[in-house]
């Protein structure tokens, strides 16, 4: 019982050091990319694909006129994550159809609460 303790415990030290090295790694990459989103995904998505070993194809439907990786491909769905959780941690998450911003709900329930429901909650915290 002791080694898979032993194991697992230098599996989540083994880990955190990886997790540092790929935060260093994003840093750098905000330093090297533009300030937008879009312009920064184009230039990672031939670098993301190459490494997954897979293609850039001409997008279609409503990514007609973009680049995007080939669906086709046995990786693709690595490849697809991969890129959109480094986009994620360098340009943050994008709220999505349907998705709020956390801290724009916030202030607009606040907004709407009494003034006693208001003294409450700042008692609260």
């Amino acid at each position: 019982m002791q080694v898979i303790v032993n194991r697992a415990l230098r599996a989540v030290e083994n880990a955190k050091e990886q997790h540092a090295i790929y935060l260093a790694a994003i840093a750098a990459l905000r330093k090297g990319l533009s300030k937008k989103r879009e312009p920064g995904r184009a230039k990672l998505l031939p670098m993301v694909a190459r490494y997954y070993g897979v293609a850039v194809v001409d997008g279609k439907g409503k990514a007609t006129g973009s680049l995007v990786l080939d669906s086709e491909a046995v990786s693709y769905e690595a490849a697809r994550k991969a890129l959109q959780r480094m986009l994620d941690d360098i340009y943050g998450k994008v709220a999505g159809a349907g998705m709020t911003d956390p801290v724009e709900k916030l202030l607009k329930d606040y907004a709407e609460l009494t003034a006693a429901q208001k003294r409450k909650f700042r008692a609260s915290i």
